[in-house]
């Protein structure tokens, strides 16, 4: 998990969660109800970064352990793609992802 705080002027109020997997490391945006988002990226620095870039205006709070199993559900997921999501998603607020060519 990360330890580093990381709160702005709030509109939205996120956990996060860092862990390391099988593609990298993760950072998993939670609500209490849902996954937001999932990013990959090096440091806990960059993901709380791209985090906040991708979440404008939002507050992001360590999860430190409330949504453990949520956590560790993503990462086999990402892990073992033919698995279905046993955690809730809500990705509305999301942009579309643009693949790079």
């Amino acid at each position: 998990m990360c330890d580093v705080p990381f709160v702005v002027a709030s509109s939205h109020c996120y956990r996060y969660a860092c862990t390391d997997s099988g593609v990298g490391r993760l950072l998993v945006v939670m609500t209490e109800e849902a996954v937001v988002d999932v990013i990959s990226g090096d440091t806990r620095e960059e993901l709380l970064s791209r985090a906040l870039a991708r979440h404008p205006g939002s507050a992001m709070i360590p999860d430190r352990g409330v949504h453990a199993h949520w956590v560790a559900s993503v990462v086999r997921r990402i892990e073992s793609p033919g698995r279905e999501w046993s955690v809730p998603l809500d990705l509305r607020d999301r942009p579309p992802q643009r693949v790079a060519s």
